[in-house]
């Protein structure tokens, strides 16, 4: 995975890569905190990821009973993005 681009469009989100160096310190896959980015939202009550494929949902079932430290979630916040609604705002 190159984590210096996204999608087709090759958008540059170098911050993917930070993330991405911060999972590999804490030894956290990143699908794991991408899963359980969503849920500690206290307003977040589920989490439907999007599997295609019966192995991906089984991936996603285990990402997210990884067991992660509250340091790890204080060290990503500065690196979270919150996006506007919208492309162009």
């Amino acid at each position: 995975m190159n984590t210096k681009t996204l999608g087709r469009a090759g958008i540059e989100l170098p911050v993917v890569g930070k993330i991405a160096t911060l999972c590999a310190d804490y030894d956290i896959p990143l699908l794991a905190a991408a899963v359980q980015w969503c849920s500690r939202h206290p307003l977040v009550t589920s989490t439907i990821p999007g599997a295609r494929l019966p192995h991906e949902a089984t991936e996603c079932m285990t990402a997210a009973q990884v067991e992660i430290p509250e340091s790890f979630w204080d060290d990503l916040e500065p690196l979270a993005r919150h996006f506007e609604l919208g492309v162009d705002r």
